[in-house]
């Protein structure tokens, strides 16, 4: 499908754009790294950062895909293209790759201001990224189409990412959340969940506002740490559930299909966790998943040294986002529907188990009608029963809510 690349209340820009700075815009090696990459300055976003631009054409569509990668707190668009390896992948994708930095060092610490609902498609931030974006799609050199426009990000851009996906789902047909935030919470709210489902879904909407529709054809794909300490864990299985209740919604859906992802089995250095695939009847909308040993980072999975809030480790989540936008986007005319797979919904009544000490549960409590704790189980009585140093399991059901009794949990959904 094709969808207008023009944003509400914004005037056409393609002809202003195509007079936009570039400099050192020739291939160059960059520290004897791969000649691919660039620097990139949009003078009318304020937005600059390494940029790869491969050899090899785009895979599917009437061009190469775009991904956005925004970093984190303490961190630069520089650490991103040092430590992962987006040259093997943009190639193998042909996909162009850009890694902004934010201007003027951030709201602090280099931080993307991803906080509240504040957020329009013409100021701020926001406004840069979409002028950075729409620069890149009008430099005929790239051969980008806009029907593969992704964004991805990690903890502070990660919030930022849920930001301009939901802000502009017209113009990003993927997001990518790594650690991050929902949308709509502040600086102070991101150890605890301090967001419901109810919240995070009338947020989103509220920023799309007429362009609501292009939900019907976005990705998201969330994944956290069961080590992270610095963003509450459970913001990941919340963002999965806030845009996979926006997309059934678009779809005229009650819900999506749950099944099991096979976390093992993706790209990377011995990836481990667990995760779960939602389906409409098409295909797969929404990915999440939850890596093992996993601290507050960019699983990069290739085998590098760790450090500067990235892993070389686990999951090559760049790899993945690539596999994942690539295969099921519902933008680019010809793509084959998969389909819900036949035998993999969890006729187990559950998608995922994690065994933990009472604290590192914490990222899957919540305030629910009996308290704060599982969804069948107060933070009280866990205490009481298991202390503080005895390992215990919890079950996270089909509606994305973790409890202690499998009992008391969800029927399964089985094609």
């Amino acid at each position: 499908m094709t969808h207008p690349r023009h944003r509400i209340g914004r005037p056409a820009l393609a002809a202003a754009l195509l007079a936009t700075a570039l400099v050192g815009c020739g291939d160059a090696t960059v520290d004897g790294e791969d000649a691919g990459w660039r620097s990139w300055t949009s003078t009318a976003g304020a937005v600059s950062g390494p940029l790869f631009v491969p050899a090899a054409p785009g895979t599917i569509g009437s061009g190469r895909a775009l991904m956005v990668v925004l970093h984190g707190c303490a961190q630069s668009g520089e650490d991103l293209r040092d430590g992962v390896d987006w040259a093997d992948t943009a190639e193998d994708f042909g996909m162009v790759v850009s890694l902004p930095n934010v201007p003027d060092g951030g709201v602090l610490a280099g931080c993307w201001d991803y906080y509240g609902l504040d957020h329009t498609r013409t100021s701020g931030l926001t406004g840069a990224l979409l002028d950075h974006v729409d620069g890149l799609l009008a430099d005929p050199s790239l051969d980008i189409d806009p029907d593969q426009v992704y964004i991805a990000g990690l903890s502070s851009g990660a919030g930022m990412t849920m930001v301009m996906g939901c802000l502009a789902p017209d113009v990003f047909a993927g997001m990518g959340i790594v650690a991050g935030p929902t949308v709509g919470t502040s600086v102070l709210e991101i150890q605890a969940l301090s967001s419901t489902e109810p919240e995070g879904r009338a947020g989103c909407e509220s920023l799309a506002g007429t362009a609501s529709s292009s939900f019907a054809t976005q990705l998201t794909a969330a994944i956290a740490g069961d080590f992270d300490t610095m963003v509450a864990q459970g913001y990941a299985h919340l963002n999965a559930e806030v845009m996979a209740n926006l997309y059934a919604d678009a779809a005229g859906l009650g819900g999506l299909t749950a099944v099991k992802l096979d976390v093992p089995s993706l790209p990377g250095v011995s990836p481990s966790g667990t995760g779960g695939l939602f389906y409409d009847a098409q295909g797969p909308r929404v990915s999440r998943i939850s890596g093992t040993a996993m601290g507050h980072v960019w699983p990069a999975g290739n085998g590098s040294l760790s450090g500067g809030f990235i892993s070389g480790q686990g999951i090559d989540y760049g790899r993945y986002l690539a596999e994942f936008f690539t295969a099921n986007n519902r933008r680019v005319s010809g793509q084959t529907s998969p389909g819900v797979p036949t035998g993999t919904a969890p006729c187990d009544p559950w998608l995922d188990t994690a065994t933990n000490l009472l604290a590192g549960h914490v990222g899957r409590y919540e305030s629910y009608d009996q308290g704060y704790g599982a969804y069948d189980a107060t933070y009280t009585s866990l205490l009481w029963t298991f202390g503080t140093l005895l390992p215990f399991t919890l079950y996270e059901g089909i509606d994305g809510r973790w409890y202690r009794d499998t009992a008391n949990l969800p029927p399964a959904l089985c094609p």
